[in-house]
Formats: structure tokens, sequence, C-alpha cells
């Protein structure tokens, strides 16, 4: 199949990166005619036509992975990378982000998770980025170490005994579950 293309119709080196990207190459680069060919009625000239028979399929290039980049971009982040690389092919802690109904989460806090997961949820030291003050970042609490998301969960002693009891909690329900495995024969 032909296709006739006038200059007005498109720039030429529009038309030589289209063609270009659909394979072809500079050598087999068509002219483009006149666009007072087209009012008159005459097919615009081209120097060279190719036969669609002699043109060897090209291969095409292989595009980049662009969720894989985006995703090493995210890592390199100062503070919102920080351990995002643990969970990059985790499907067991990732499966929660597919179905939240399903994971049990309520809207809010499934944004809550969605912003702790991201390391975006708005702690001093995701706030305080960009100014000067070194100490515009501390825990606002306990005024010893950064407000990261890792501090309030794990370090912090404002939210100690609330991690204490979360402890337990997990501790509960596993000694459940696998208190009812032995029940079941399977322990």
């Amino acid at each position: 199949m032909v296709c006739w293309v006038a200059h007005r119709t498109i720039k030429h080196e529009k038309f030589k990166r289209a063609w270009q990207r659909a394979g072809g190459t500079l050598v087999e680069l068509p002219e483009l005619g006149t666009f007072e060919d087209v009012n008159q009625g005459r097919r615009p000239v081209r120097c060279s036509v190719i036969p669609s028979s002699s043109l060897t399929p090209k291969k095409r290039l292989v595009p980049c992975d662009w969720r894989q980049v985006e995703f090493d971009r995210w890592a390199s982040l100062g503070s919102q990378g920080k351990g995002i690389r643990e969970f990059e092919d985790d499907k067991i802690s990732n499966c929660c982000l597919s179905s939240p109904v399903n994971a049990g989460f309520r809207p809010g806090q499934y944004t809550a998770a969605l912003q702790l997961r991201a390391n975006v949820y708005p702690t001093q030291e995701l706030c305080s980025q960009g100014r000067a003050s070194s100490s515009s970042s501390l825990c606002r609490y306990c005024r010893g170490s950064p407000e990261t998301c890792s501090h309030i969960l794990g370090v912090c002693p404002q939210v100690r005994q609330v991690r204490i009891r979360r402890h337990h909690k997990v501790c509960e329900v596993i000694a459940t579950e696998a208190g009812e495995w032995t029940e079941r024969g399977v322990g």
C-alpha cells in the first residue's frame, strides 16, 4: 500500500522521525510531494518507491520497563525510598494493596497504610524537607531523632505502650492460630 504525503500536511523532520520509529532507514526514506501537486489532482512526486515485498520486517526496539524505572527512581529517593527494596517482589505483604476490603481495611485505614508503605505519611521529616534547619525534622515528642515512619512505629518512647500492646495482640493471634493447628492434628 502506498500512501501519498505532502509537505504541508506533515513537517519533513516529523515524517523522518516517524519513518525511523516504524523501522525504516534514512536510505529508504521516501521524498515528500508538494501540496500544490495534491491540489491539482496529481500525485506527489516521489523519487524512490519501494515495493512492500522487498522490505524486510524490522526488529522493533524493546521499550523500557517503565514500572521498574519508576520503582528504581522511587527507591533512590532520600526519605521516601528507605526500605522500599525489601517489598519489591514480596507477594504476601503486597496482597493488601490490590484488595483492601478483603484485607479488612476501612477507607481511612487503607489511605494511612498506603502513606506508611510509600513513606509519605505526614511526619516531621517529610514535612520539613527543603528547610535549612535540621531540628525541624526531630520527633515532636522525644526530640531524640528524626520523626520518620520507622521511628514512630518502632523506637519512639511516646508510643512504647501502644507498640507493646500491638506486639502482645499479634502474639495472641499467633498462639490462637497455632493452637487450632495442633487441635486439627496438623502440628
